[in-house]
């Protein structure tokens, strides 16, 4: 398991909605937004 799930995990169980987003740019307009998380990853080998 990987940090987005425990963030997704977190929101679910505060209520909040969200949009995820595997995309590597954000969507033109991020006015609909009250917050961001972005999130780096790295894999073993």
């Amino acid at each position: 398991m990987d940090c987005a799930y425990w963030i997704k995990k977190s929101l679910d169980a505060g209520g909040y909605t969200y949009d995820y987003h595997k995309d590597v740019l954000l969507p033109q307009d991020i006015s609909q937004y009250d917050v961001i998380i972005g999130t780096l990853g790295f894999y073993f080998c």
